[in-house]
């Protein structure tokens, strides 16, 4: 498992992000399966599926609603 926390700016606590993740300790972060999980940018900024960890300089970031 892979977990980071709702104020980290990546793909996996993106709103437009479709990959597999999971709202942890009360909306305060989030959880993937591992790093590398693939989701799709619906934002489409990207034509490839992007990873959880990815996307620090993504200037279509808009932080998921399932976090705080």
């Amino acid at each position: 498992m892979w977990s980071t926390t709702k104020n980290s700016k990546c793909c996996a606590t993106c709103a437009y992000w479709s990959g597999e993740r999971k709202v942890i300790s009360g909306g305060n972060g989030i959880e993937t399966p591992h790093a590398n999980t693939n989701g799709k940018c619906y934002e489409k900024v990207s034509i490839s599926p992007t990873t959880a960890a990815m996307g620090t300089s993504c200037t279509h970031y808009e932080k998921w609603r399932g976090l705080n």
